[in-house]
């Protein structure tokens, strides 16, 4: 799997699990890429082009993209994405 494939997965995801009357974009210049997959950030396509604080999206949490099946991992917002990745890391580890 292409980092274009696992984009097109994530935006699926968030355009099935977007409100009726919103759309969430993914923000590439916060993706990164791991050994294991990929991690989406994004937010409102609202607030991208209006830059208006009541559009913004707070406690969107990223999605990981597993490059092995496509499965999508939606992280959390109460510790550091830093610890999220690192610990999918350590679960994905512990499947092998």
């Amino acid at each position: 799997m292409d980092l274009s494939l696992a984009k097109t997965i994530a935006q699926r995801w968030l355009d099935d699990h977007a409100p009726a009357d919103t759309r969430f974009v993914i923000c590439d210049q916060f993706t990164r890429e791991r050994p294991f997959g990929w991690v989406f950030c994004y937010q409102s396509e609202l607030y991208l082009t209006t830059k208006d604080p009541k559009h913004m999206l707070a406690g969107n949490a990223p999605l990981i993209v597993d490059r092995a099946d496509g499965s999508v991992h939606v992280t959390d917002t109460t510790k550091p994405l830093d610890e999220y990745i690192a610990e999918y890391e350590r679960k994905r580890a512990k499947k092998r």
